[in-house]
């Protein structure tokens, strides 16, 4: 599963007619086929692959089933034998345990893996986590930052962002800090 060539994406993992013993139930590639794929009233380890972000890195998620219908004993054993299998998996980025297979849907999983894996950074709100358009939305907004201000802001998308030179840690710069402030912030005078 860790290799990006494979397409082979998720593995459950059932105790068959032991109680002690896993044994592979099934595997697969597809995020809807893991789903059906997922027994209803039988506990099972799930372990998946799941790309996320606009460089579709591959996120690993291991997930419990355990079923509301079982009885106490039951339960306690699957929940008592995970660290053994969380260890024997070892690299995952989230968890997930869940009771009932209509709590997993796949919005809910990215959601999840999204806000686990840091920052997700996008030029605007609306688009977070989307770089599609990433060099054009940020010439647009140098553009747009130009007009309200008399910073010029040199943006060439082939070489790194350059502007008015300003060092606000308090050492001499070639412009007063004031000044840079006057130069940036629409309509806020500095007090002197």
């Amino acid at each position: 599963m860790r290799n990006d060539n494979d397409n082979l994406n998720w593995v459950i993992w059932d105790y068959g007619s032991s109680k002690n013993r896993l044994q592979l139930y099934k595997c697969g590639g597809d995020f809807n086929e893991l789903k059906e794929n997922i027994p209803d009233g039988k506990p099972v380890y799930v372990y998946f692959k799941y790309h996320i972000g606009d460089t579709k890195r591959a996120r690993f998620v291991f997930m419990t089933y355990v079923p509301e219908s079982l009885n106490g004993i039951q339960k306690s054993r699957v929940l008592g034998h995970r660290p053994a299998v969380e260890e024997f998996i070892k690299y995952m980025q989230m968890t997930l345990h869940i009771q009932d297979t209509s709590d997993f849907e796949e919005e809910s999983v990215r959601n999840k893996l999204v806000a686990s894996s840091g920052a997700n950074y996008s030029v605007q709100e609306k688009d977070k986590g989307n770089f599609t358009n990433y060099k054009t939305q940020t010439k647009s907004f140098y553009e747009e930052t130009e007009k309200r201000g008399n910073v010029k802001i040199a943006y060439d998308e082939n070489r790194p962002l350059s502007l008015t030179p300003c060092d606000i840690s308090g050492r001499p710069t070639v412009a007063p800090t004031t000044q840079f402030l006057n130069n940036t912030s629409t309509g806020v005078k500095s007090k002197n």
